[in-house]
């Protein structure tokens, strides 16, 4: 059990996103319970999914643990073709383990989010002060916000006043001509 847990801390640590660790998770409870077939569901406050790793063979005994926190955060666990020696409690703690530090990797992320969030800021606040045209502005302020999302390649729609044009921009760089902008009537660009 120790290696597992220690897998698991390890894993947390390189975690990018909640889904992430619970994909290695999967794999590293299923390894520590001899390769039973594992699978996992979690629901968290902004996130859900699942996970699953190891033989599909349905023979030996099943397995179930459950956890929940007063934050609505649930995880079901099932290992199918579980080693007899192996009691519930033992996998009741492993997905409790593993809850809580998916919890630590997700507030991790939203952490991260934050921080470039507040440099997105910070550096609007400056190109503010600074930009000589409005329309730079603009162009710099979708770019860096496409970015803070992680939505390159997005097209953004600004509606022109007196609602006739709809302009539209590539703000990631998907289109042939990164930045150009097109007027299009209402309607042509459904």
């Amino acid at each position: 059990m120790r290696d597992a847990l220690q897998a698991l801390l390890r894993e947390a640590s390189d975690a990018k996103r909640s889904a992430d660790f619970w994909h290695a998770a999967a794999g590293i409870l299923s390894g520590w319970a001899g390769g039973a077939r594992l699978s996992i569901r979690y629901q968290g406050i902004n996130e859900a999914g699942s996970a699953g790793a190891g033989a599909d063979d349905r023979s030996g005994r099943s397995l179930t643990a459950e956890w929940r926190d007063p934050d609505g955060r649930h995880v079901i666990a099932t290992l199918a073709g579980a080693p007899p020696a192996l009691p519930a409690s033992e996998l009741e703690a492993a997905l409790e383990f593993c809850s809580r530090l998916a919890v630590m990797v997700g507030r991790r992320a939203a952490l991260e989010r934050e921080r470039r969030l507040g440099s997105f800021v910070v550096e609007l606040a400056r190109w503010l002060l600074a930009a000589p045209e409005t329309q730079l502005l603009l162009r710099y302020t979708l770019q860096s916000l496409m970015e803070l999302v992680e939505a390159q390649g997005a097209f953004v729609a600004l509606k022109q006043p007196g609602g006739e044009n709809r302009r539209s921009g590539a703000a990631g760089g998907s289109d042939p001509r990164p930045g150009e902008q097109h007027d299009r009537s209402r309607g042509a660009d459904r």
